[in-house]
């Protein structure tokens, strides 16, 4: 027999091919090396069996704002104004747009993200640089609530950059609003006041929440003191007290938020009332570890003060934790409160753990965070606010929020009390006395 590749033979084909493949055949080009093959593969019945078509289900083709105008009887550019939300100057019926709305839920219509923002401009989504290992979060959480509150009325996403591997939380934040994914960046100016002025150039939204009232290239929501101390400087006064002793903060040598003493001495002064003062040395006021070390701390240094003076009707102290310090250093000398001494705290946080409940400033640091979205969210749609609001201040006012730790003065009590053990927690024995409503 003569076979195309072999030659002229006289063996049977299996044999011959099988002779082919083990001798070789020189010269044999490329094409008819793979033909010789699938020749041997069908005579020893190698080749493999047919591939089977893949069952697979074909894609669902996208609701488009063409398919929706066409079943509402409308222009594209009605529907996708309504779709949108914009406003064009023209202007919709309420039965069309809830028509127009009917039919995308029933044709299930998705927006494009990515051509929605490439057409307004904007990612709809707030940036905020939030480090909770380095701070107070107490505060802070606060703010973020508000924040968060917000922008979910806004229709708006919330990021938050914290520390991590992927570096410094003010460095991507500020690659962030140079990328435009997101449209306005909200930092807290207590930790990150020190870095503020990295962030100036940038012409996208910058909004500072809380922190000292330093001056600043950007927009600052600042925690006014002054009405919430002078209100409760004035209900002590109301209740009989005359000796109200503040007692201040100082880290590293420096006061901490001298607004609130200068709003103290302005109230006392206002109600012709003898205001003391005295300041506890803190050492990390804003570290989570510190508070235990501010609360001790400030129990040894003013139960000091008590051993060399005479207590006075009212305390106001800095912050919450140095209540509850002040709380210990009372009830360990046998003075009870409110009956012997009434307590006026700061912050608001912490206020309903205490025993009784303390009667705090409350710096409505959630009222802050809302404040602070909603302006960054103006300066984002109105970018002239950006010049116009650099160096601005907006003074979010406090308000006291009385709790059980104040009642009427008793000045005379205190010289009859009888002292009592250290260690002891005197209970409130309030039946005995009757005060003033």
């Amino acid at each position: 027999m003569l076979h195309p590749f072999i030659g002229k033979t006289d063996l049977n084909p299996k044999t011959a091919i099988e002779k082919f493949f083990q001798n070789g055949k020189p010269g044999l080009g490329r094409f008819a090396s793979c033909v010789a093959t699938s020749t041997r593969n069908a005579v020893f019945g190698l080749n493999p069996p047919p591939m089977q078509k893949s069952k697979i289900s074909p894609v669902k083709k996208q609701c488009s704002l063409k398919d929706i105008a066409r079943q509402a009887g409308c222009a594209v550019s009605v529907v996708s104004m309504v779709v949108n939300k914009a406003n064009n100057g023209v202007r919709v019926s309420d039965k069309k747009r809830r028509e127009i709305e009917r039919i995308c839920r029933q044709l299930d219509y998705k927006a494009n993200y990515h051509a929605q923002a490439l057409r307004s401009g904007r990612s709809n989504v707030q940036a905020v640089l939030f480090d909770d290992g380095s701070f107070n979060a107490g505060i802070f959480v606060d703010i973020l609530a508000g924040i968060k509150a917000c922008a979910r009325l806004l229709d708006n996403d919330l990021l938050i950059v914290g520390k991590g591997v992927a570096g410094d939380e003010v460095e991507r934040g500020k690659q962030l609003l140079k990328n435009r994914q997101v449209d306005s960046l909200i930092l807290l100016g207590t930790p990150y006041a020190r870095r503020i002025p990295e962030l100036s150039g940038t012409s996208q939204p910058v909004v500072i929440a809380g922190g000292p009232l330093e001056p600043a290239p950007f927009p600052r929501l600042y925690a006014d003191a002054a009405p919430g101390i002078h209100e409760a400087v004035r209900q002590l006064a109301a209740l009989g007290h005359t000796r109200i002793l503040w007692v201040g903060c100082v880290t590293a040598g420096r006061l901490l938020v001298p607004d609130r003493r200068e709003a103290f001495e302005a109230a006392t002064s206002e109600l012709n009332l003898r205001g003391e003062e005295i300041a506890l040395t803190v050492d990390r006021p804003f570290s989570p570890s510190g508070q235990n070390e501010m609360i001790a701390g400030c129990k040894e240094q003013f139960s000091r003060y008590l051993g060399s003076h005479r207590p006075p009707t009212a305390v106001m102290a800095f912050n919450e934790p140095m209540g509850i310090g002040i709380y210990a250093a009372l009830q360990e000398r046998g003075l009870r409160i409110p009956d012997d001494v009434s307590v006026v705290g700061y912050d608001g946080h912490y206020a309903n753990f205490a025993h009784p409940s303390m009667s705090v400033v409350s710096m409505e640091t959630h009222e802050m965070g809302r404040r602070a979205s909603d302006l960054a969210f103006r300066m984002t749609l109105d970018r002239k606010l950006i010049a116009e609001k650099a160096g601005y201040v907006e003074r979010v006012p406090s308000r006291f929020l009385p709790g059980d730790s104040i009642a009427p003065a008793r000045s005379t009590a205190v010289a009859r009390r009888p002292r009592i053990k250290p260690g002891r927690i005197p209970g409130r024995a309030r039946s005995s006395h009757k005060h003033a409503s």
